[in-house]
């Protein structure tokens, strides 16, 4: 059990670093504290700070952004296996959240996100702006609880959608 209680980044916390992750786990971590920061699992800072994620889970976590990743300013975020679920977001993005219009982020291969919440964007959310592709991975049984999104909220950003599959995911409002 790991928490963070101002900068984010329950489990970890990356600044303008980067980040391989192709086994292990990072389970039942808190971004607690600051309420801007968020990224219950992971926290991706600033400029250049990179996470990717070929196997390997994050479960369990929570932060008021991305319950299990939050991709702050200029961050990159590619996750093209592994597994995402039963994450948490207090106000959008329970599986990943991107934080303006410089965040990218590419979902494809067997990425897996699912059972994850949030009021918005249950399983990814992009509603600040940023660039979100999809070429493959599945997007399951998650819920915006409040609102929009069941997989997927994006509002002023950019997404390509190529692939994927989107299934049993539930808003409350629409998506």
């Amino acid at each position: 059990k790991c928490s963070a209680n101002d900068e984010g980044g329950g489990g970890v916390y990356n600044y303008n670093g980067r980040i391989i992750m192709s086994g292990g786990l990072i389970t039942d971590c808190h971004g607690t504290g600051n309420s801007y920061r968020g990224g219950g699992g992971v926290f991706l800072s600033t400029d250049n700070a990179k996470f990717t994620m070929s196997g390997g889970e994050i479960t369990y976590c929570d932060g008021y952004y991305g319950g299990g990743v939050r991709v702050g300013a200029g961050g990159h975020f590619e996750m093209s296996g592994g597994r995402i679920a039963y994450c948490k977001a207090f106000v959008q993005g329970g599986g990943v959240d991107l934080l303006d219009w410089s965040s990218t982020a590419l979902i494809s291969g067997s990425a897996l996100i699912e059972d994850c919440q949030a009021p918005r964007g249950g399983a990814v959310e992009a509603s600040s702006g940023g660039s979100l592709t999809i070429t493959g991975g599945t997007m399951r049984a998650n819920t915006a609880t409040d609102g929009y999104g069941g997989a997927a909220q994006i509002t002023m950003g950019n997404v390509w959608i190529s692939g994927g599959v989107f299934e049993n995911n539930s808003a409350k409002t629409g998506g």
